[in-house]
Order: C-alpha cells, then structure tokens, then sequence
C-alpha cells in the first residue's frame, strides 16, 4: 500500500514518468510534488479516499487522462478545469474521469453535464448566491394507508375519514424551521398506491428528497417491497417509516434495528394515528431532525438561478407547459444570457422535478412546468379500463380519457412520447401502441422446443416490475407471432432464427434459447439485462449458468470464473457430486470473443468510419459507442472497450 509520503519521495526520482498507476492505494491527500511529474499523461487515481487535490496538479498540462472516479470529492477542484480535457462521468478515455464521487458543489447533476457545465456553474455562483431551503416529501405506501391523510394533517388541515384513495398525485407545500430557525419548504408529494401506478414512479422519485413510507397499522403491509423500491430508484435517500392507524392497532410496531441492516437510509419508526392526532408532534420533531440528511438542502446556488426557479413556478400556477423559446426569454429576463448556461440551468431544474425537459427532438419544444399535469395525464391512460387484460392504446383514445381544457389535442403525441422515452409503452404502428405492465396475465399457447436449448438465470434480492417491462419494449421488434404476456415473452432472432423464451417469476427471470446462435442471442439478451439494471441504484443480480444436461441445477457465473482464476478446470456440483463439468465449457456458453478477435472487429469498424470521414479520435470514440449500443454483441458484456481502443490507437500512433 502506497503512502502519501512514500509518492511525495518517488515524485522527485521519477521525473520522466509518462504513467502512473495509483489505484487502491487508499490515499487521502496527494503531496504538492506531484505537479512535478511534467511528462504524465496518464494518471489513474481510482479508488482511493481522496477529497481534496493539490492546486499544483494544475501543472501537468501533458495530461491526456486522468481517472479519478471512485474517490470522496464533494467539491469539484476546480483547478481541473486548467487541464484542457473534457470531463465526464462514467466514460474513462482521454478525459477527466469523475464518476462515483459524492459531489455537493457543484451538485452532481450538474457535474454530470461535463466541464462546461462546471464553468457555468462557478461562473454564476461569483455573483450573489443563496442556499436551497427548499427539498421534496415524498409519501409512499400502499393504497388506502392514509398518505393524503397524512399529509393534510402536516398541513394543519382536517381529518377526513371518508378520504378518498389517491388516484394521480397531490402536491402540497409544507413550510418548517430547521434545527438552526431556517425556514424549509417540503414540496410534499402524495402517490397513489395502486400497483399499477408504480410505473409512473420513476418520473418522480429521486436521491434529493425525504421519503415517508406509511403503513397501515391494521394489516400486514409490503415495508421490504417499499424499501427496496426507495434504494432501486432514490438510492440513500433518508427514509422515515411511519405507521398509521394505531388507534385501531396500538400494539403493531417494527423493528428498527433489524430493518436497519438491511437498509442504512431508514432513519426512524414513528407511530402515529390521523384520526386522533396521537405521535404527529413527535413526527414533525422527527422530520426535523432528519432534515440535513437531504442533500442539497442547504447547498448555495447563484441567486438569478432561483429567480428563474420561481418565475416558472409562478407561472404553473397558470399553465401547465411552456415554450423553450419563452425560458430563454426568462432566463435574460434575470440576466442569464449566455445559450450553455441557459441549457446547464433548464437541465439542473430537470433534474430537481421543477421541470420536465427532455432533449430528445419529439419532446425538447415542450417543457412541462407543471409535473402534476404529466403524471395525470399518464395515470388516467393505464388505468383506463378497457386496457385491463390486452394493454392495447391507440392515440385516438387519448380524446375520449383526456379533458380537452386541460390536454389539448395538439399535446398528446407530446404525453405518448413521454411514455415511450420512460418504457412505459412502445409503438405497434403510427396509431397503436402496447403498455406492457398491463398485458393479460394468462400464458398463451405456443410452442417452444427445449430439448436442446440453453438455459441461464438472472436472480435478484429485488425485482422492480418495470425491469422485464422494459425488457419487453426494448425487445419488442423480436416478438415472434405476437406471443407476449404480463410475464413471459416469445422472441425469435430475425437473421438466425435462434429463439428465447424468457419469463419472470418469484425475483426471477430465465432465459430459454434455441438455435444455431445462442450464445451470440444470449449475448444480446444479456447486454439489454445489464443497460437496464443500470438505471437503477443497489440492484444485485446474480448471473447463473444451468448445467447443460440438467437445467433444474444452476451454478453463478462468477464463481465459475474465480474457480477459473484459482486454475481449476472442473466444477461438481453439490447436488451431483457424481458428475464433473469443464469449467472452460460452462463458461464458454457466455465467453466472450478472444482478444484478437475483438481488436480485428475494432479496426474494420475504425477504418469503415474514417472512410466516411471521421478521423478525430473523439468522433470515433462516440461513433463506436454508439455501434456497440447497436450490435452489443459484437464484444459481448464484460468486456472494457475502452482499454481495446488503448491498445488500437496506441498500435496506430
């Protein structure tokens, strides 16, 4: 383990370096002499505690890539940004490298936007600035638990035992002093419970707000599926489990500490009843409390920043959407002129639910102001009777289940749109569409020869419903003879023919395949698995491989390649200890391409793309992303593209 010390000695002896390698190193702070090493232009930092740099890392102006991803910065230096390299998060080749670090200024939305984001940012920030104050209070839970209850009790207002279940969302403000007297707006967000809203969910949910999940103190109520549902798509945001109605159930309680080792983000367990008032004073104490825990709550952002914040709220009140041409106008209104700064706002104002802007080119000319009237509009579409059981939409429907006043005509391919780009829905043709969480749960007949077909399983601790939803849309071109129900789906490769039967079931889903280009489908099936798990927080999967002559037993893919790494060639099964099995043989159900191969599919796709005249090594870089996004089994799904396209243009230079 290298030390602080130990690198401030070698900067001076290894003057001439071109690379160095430091990950895991465990290092909290780098010495000044590091500007030293003029002649780096790789520095690799992964991994470490790091949460400062040295202003003199400002001095290694021969760097081409330096990662620091993975380390404790909360504050983006911004030194960096003398370094004349892009910066982003998630991508390592030839840039600054930022991704998995906890960034509060500037936040790491805007972090995520790249350098010039960054710039703007600190640019607008050396003028007068103030901090947030303002974070959401997001209320979840089963239907009929008593959230909107809740939620008018915070605000003061009356119990209504007759209240109505929740059928859209409700959108209150509650204002309160922090434990330092400032005062806090909690835009309070009430969610239907129904099963079937959970879809829309995600629009919402976020890491910048405080979450209360209610329970029903009179039933036994789904707090892991809750739980999970928060991590999946809020990652830590502080959690507050509140169980209501115990006035009907005094003695129903839970167990913090138990839950508390599965899930480090829930913060308390209050017990409270609406209809008596009883424990709502020791819940306000509570959300008190818990209030530094948000992030971003007390960040300080440039103050013309939030008077565009507060003109467009100010106009929701009126309308629902608005023209990007008339932000810009708003933006100069409060002297924002500059078009990146303008795009880095609207994007960060995305990002915190105050708007919705998309950049996609159907959807970038609309931008929803008001989020209620979205979710509304997308609520009443799946809970529209008639697609109960068949799931089949067509655009024409939205006249009949859309008050006109409010949706106009000219607005609903916009709310379509909408649908597609969050996999709520996907297109049949220019008039139909298919929602598939509302597909009939019954199996339909078809046939499916398994006798010779290769079986793998992805098995999850927690298994949101839209993962095989979106799996089916973004497979939907492969459905074969429309065979397709709410957990299972028939699909054929086009050009091989080579079939997949994959349902889901108890956190499960297994894939069946069949044909001349199974592992190559697998592959496929594979990435697609692997980009959507992507967009969820703390998600583990577990990868396993069925034995060939008896699918009933599994064995974890990984494992199989630490056996591998130890140098064993054979796996027995504790079920079978009878039978071996060639480790190079189960694995090689999934192996990927060999090196060489993968280098040679590389160049031709290099050289085809310079003949249609990109030549920058960025352009190719983006090029080939987007090829690989395509055809994600020309290099199947473990492999690091990156460090291929290292070796190749190292090779041409």
């Amino acid at each position: 383990m290298l030390s602080s010390f130990q690198l401030k000695s070698s900067s001076v002896k290894f003057r001439n370096l071109t690379t160095l390698d430091l990950e895991g190193n465990q290092l909290s702070t780098l010495p000044p002499e590091i500007g030293q090493l003029h002649n780096l232009t790789e520095l690799d930092l992964t991994n470490n505690q790091l949460r400062t740099l040295p202003p003199e890392i400002g001095q290694l102006q021969n760097l081409t890539e330096l990662d620091l991803s993975n380390n404790q910065l909360t504050e983006f230096p911004q030194i960096l940004l003398k370094l004349n390299m892009p910066v982003e998060w998630g991508y390592c080749f030839r840039n600054i490298c930022i991704t998995g670090n906890p960034f509060q200024i500037p936040p790491v939305e805007i972090v995520k936007q790249g350098r010039q984001a960054i710039i703007d940012y600190y640019a607008a920030l050396e003028q007068q600035q103030q901090p947030v104050h303002e974070a959401k209070l997001i209320l979840i839970g089963d239907g009929a638990a008593g959230k909107t209850s809740l939620m008018k009790r915070l605000l003061g207002q009356a119990f209504d035992p007759q209240e109505s279940q929740t059928h859209g969302i409700n959108i209150n403000t509650l204002t309160l002093l922090d434990q330092q007297q400032n005062e806090i707006k909690l835009h309070c967000w009430d969610f239907g419970g129904q099963q079937v809203m959970h879809a829309t969910h995600q629009f919402f949910l976020s890491k910048r707000c405080l979450y209360l999940l209610v329970i029903d103190a009179r039933r036994e109520s789904k707090v892991d599926y809750w739980l999970d549902h928060v991590q999946a798509f809020g990652g830590l945001a502080p959690v507050l489990i509140v169980i209501n109605k115990i006035d009907e159930n005094p003695h129903f309680n839970l167990s913090l500490r138990q839950l508390k080792q599965r899930y480090p983000n829930l913060k308390h367990i209050n017990r409270i009843s609406c209809y008596t008032k009883a424990g709502l004073d020791e819940l306000k104490t509570t959300i008190q409390a818990t209030l530094p825990d948000i992030e971003l709550l007390h960040t300080r952002f440039p103050t013309t920043w939030f008077q565009v914040k507060t003109a467009i709220v100010e106009q929701a009140q009126h309308t629902n959407f608005t023209s990007y041409e008339h932000y810009v106008d708003i933006c100069q209104a409060h002297g924002i002129n500059d078009e990146s700064a303008q795009n880095t706002l609207i994007n960060f104002l995305h990002d915190l639910g105050i708007i919705h802007h998309f950049q996609d080119r159907w959807l970038q000319e609309t931008n929803v102001i008001n989020p209620q009237w979205l979710t509304e509009a997308v609520y009443t579409i799946i809970n529209a009777a008639h697609l109960a059981g068949n799931g089949k939409l067509k655009s024409s429907d939205l006249k009949k289940l859309l008050d006109a006043t409010i949706y106009p005509v000219r607005k609903h391919d916009y709310i379509l749109e909408v649908m597609k780009k969050f996999e709520i829905c996907y297109s049949l043709n220019a008039n139909e569409y298919l929602l598939p969480d509302l597909f009939s749960t019954d199996e339909p007949n078809f046939s499916f020869d398994d006798t010779q077909a290769l079986y793998f399983i992805l098995e999850y601790n927690f298994l949101p419903k839209s993962v095989f939803t979106r799996f089916i849309i973004r497979m939907h071109n492969d459905i074969l003879d429309n065979t397709y129900w709410r957990t299972g789906v028939l699909l054929q490769e086009p050009t091989t023919n080579t079939k997949a039967l994959v349902e889901t079931a108890n956190k499960r889903i297994t894939l069946q395949i069949n044909g001349p280009q199974q592992r190559e489908y697998l592959s496929i099936l594979r990435f697609t698995f692997n980009d959507i798990h992507r967009r969820f927080n703390q998600l583990n999967v577990v990868e396993k491989i069925c034995l060939p002559d008896n699918p009933q037993l599994s064995v974890n893919y990984d494992y199989l390649l630490k056996l591998q790494a130890k140098g064993q060639t054979e796996y027995l099964p504790p079920e079978d200890a009878s039978t071996s099995y060639k480790i190079s043989e189960l694995l090689g159900i999934v192996a990927p391409p060999t090196e060489s191969e993968m280098l040679v599919r590389l160049d031709k796709i290099i050289r085809m793309l310079e003949a249609q005249g990109f030549k920058e090594e960025q352009d190719l870089i983006d090029h080939i992303d987007e090829i690989i996004t395509i055809n994600p089994s020309l290099f199947g799904v473990r492999v690091n593209v990156n460090e291929l396209l290292k070796k190749l243009f190292a090779k041409k230079s």
